[in-house]
């Protein structure tokens, strides 16, 4: 059974200690995490990571004693992913806590293929890091995409990718299934054994770095990508979002769909489990099924 969690609460730091003290498979004792926040532009929130979140984030895996935590980000090709995480405010947020800081940028990469990989040709390229931590975290925004239609966990894991796979993507090009599945075929590469995901404030139109916003006031956690993604889906929904989003079933979508075909986590709905205690959980439930 995958989990996912929800809390609403209006201090971050209490909605992440309560969405990760409901999630009972997270366990990161003595390992070394990598936490990859959301810094592809240095827009703001909900634009890029809230530095607020992130410095809730970390105080409370610190809580969890891992041995080591690594922040871990790769901006947009034409940016310079330090100067990002810099205005942004993360990179104060990283320094304050006493963690250490990657810039993908700057790292070794490495080839990944799959047998299951028919959309990547050659397959793609990933940062050498992913050999050598125990756990992945990354931070996703619950948010509407003007051409992948919505960003989340799945979406989210293309900022592991290298600048030339990332110009292989069918930006603009109206391909929405061909999109789906080549980013779900990143989780074959991309191990992501939890996921924290801002639904506080979401684009609900446009995105990924500007449209229209809406609050739902929520943080959610989940020990899968497609039932974080499928929760998040179910959130943009209840607040009203794009035609693409409200006229689609949430499992009919093409990331969902492909993610699905591949293994990659849940099925169905019959496979998750939602946890929480806001009034917004069971609309969240009767949505994502």
């Amino acid at each position: 059974m995958k989990t996912v969690t929800i809390s609403k609460d209006n201090n971050a730091q209490k909605a992440v200690e309560e969405v990760l003290s409901l999630l009972s498979s997270f366990s990161i004792r003595n390992k070394t995490v990598l936490v990859k926040p959301n810094a592809n532009t240095p827009d703001p929130p909900p634009g890029s990571t809230d530095p607020i979140f992130l410095d809730a984030v970390l105080k409370v895996l610190k809580n969890y004693e891992p041995k080591d935590i690594i922040v871990a980000e790769k901006s947009m090709t034409t940016l310079d992913t330090t100067e990002v995480m810099k205005e942004t405010g993360m990179h104060a947020v990283i320094m304050e806590n006493h963690v250490e800081f990657l810039d993908f940028d700057t790292c070794d990469w490495m080839p990944f293929t799959h047998k299951d990989m028919k959309t990547w040709g050659m397959g793609i390229s990933l940062p050498d890091i992913l050999r050598k931590v125990d756990i992945v975290i990354t931070l996703p925004i619950c948010k509407t995409h003007w051409t992948a239609i919505f960003t989340m966990a799945l979406k989210g894991q293309v900022g592991f990718t290298h600048d030339r796979d990332r110009m292989r993507l069918p930006h603009g090009q109206n391909k929405d299934w061909l999109f789906g599945q080549m980013i779900a075929e990143i989780s074959l590469g991309v191990k992501a054994q939890y996921t924290i995901m801002d639904a506080r404030t979401s684009f609900t139109t446009e995105g990924p770095n500007i449209g229209t916003t809406k609050s739902a006031g929520i943080v959610v956690a989940s020990d899968d990508v497609i039932a974080n993604d499928v929760v998040g889906l179910a959130i943009l929904k209840m607040l009203g979002s794009t035609a693409k989003i409200m006229q689609c079933p949430l499992w009919r979508q093409p990331q969902i769909v492909h993610a699905i075909r591949l293994g990659i986590g849940a099925q169905n709905m019959q496979e998750i489990m939602i946890k929480g205690t806001c009034k917004e959980i069971r609309k969240i439930e009767e949505l994502a099924h």
